[in-house]
C-alpha cells in the first residue's frame, strides 16, 4: 500500500508539474501580451495628446494673429499718420485715443496657453507685443491727461512732447514685433 501511494502520488506530481508549467507559461505569455498591448495604448496616448497640444498651439496663435491683425488693420493708418507729422514744428500729438476698454480678449483668454509654444522666438514675440501694447495704451491714457491739462498748465508741455516722442518709438516697436511674427506665423503654421 505504501508502494501504492508513491507510485500513485509520481504520477500525480507529474500531471501536477506539467499542469503548473503551463500555468506558468500561459500567465506568462498572458503577461508579455498585457504588457506589450499596456505599452502601447500608453504611446498612442502619448501620441494622441502630442496632436491634440500641437492643434491647441495652432489655434492660439492663429487665434493671437488674427487679433493683431486686426488692430492693425483698424488703428495703424491712423496711427501712423499721427505719428508722420509728428516733428520739430509739431512737437506733440495734438490727438489722443480713450483707452479704457480691454482691447486684447484674445490674448487674456489664452495666456494661460501661451507656454505651450514650442518656437520660443514666437512665443516670446507674443509676449512681448502684448506688453509694448499695453504700455502703449497706457501712454495714450497719460497724452489724454496731459491734453487736458495743457489748456490750464502750460508746464506740461514738456511732459506732453516726452510722451508723445515715447509713443512715436513704442510705435515703431510694436511695428517691428508685429511683422516678425506675421512672417513667422506664416512660415510655420499654415493652414
Amino acid at each position: 500500500m505504501i508502494d501504492y501511494f508513491f507510485i500513485d502520488t509520481g504520477s500525480n506530481m507529474s500531471a501536477n508539474i506539467i499542469t503548473l508549467l503551463s500555468a506558468l507559461l500561459g500567465a506568462g505569455i498572458g503577461g508579455f501580451a498585457t504588457y506589450k498591448a499596456t505599452m502601447q495604448a500608453h504611446k498612442n496616448n502619448i501620441e494622441l495628446e502630442e496632436k491634440k497640444n500641437k492643434e491647441t498651439e495652432k489655434a492660439v496663435v492663429l487665434s493671437i494673429v488674427e487679433e493683431l491683425k486686426v488692430f492693425h488693420e483698424i488703428y495703424y493708418p491712423q496711427m501712423k499718420e499721427g505719428f508722420d507729422q509728428l516733428n520739430k514744428e509739431n512737437q506733440y500729438l495734438d490727438s489722443y485715443y480713450i483707452a479704457t476698454q480691454d482691447f486684447f480678449t484674445v490674448y487674456t483668454n489664452n495666456a494661460d496657453k501661451i507656454g505651450m509654444i514650442t518656437d520660443k522666438e514666437l512665443r516670446n514675440l507674443i509676449v512681448k507685443i502684448y506688453v509694448f501694447l499695453k504700455k502703449y495704451l497706457e501712454d495714450f491714457n497719460i497724452l489724454r491727461i496731459y491734453h487736458e491739462e495743457l489748456a490750464s498748465n502750460k508746464a506740461v508741455y514738456n511732459e506732453l512732447i516726452d510722451v508723445s516722442w515715447r509713443l512715436k518709438e513704442e510705435f515703431e516697436k510694436i511695428k517691428i514685433f508685429y511683422d516678425v511674427i506675421i512672417n513667422k506665423v506664416d512660415s510655420t503654421y499654415k493652414e
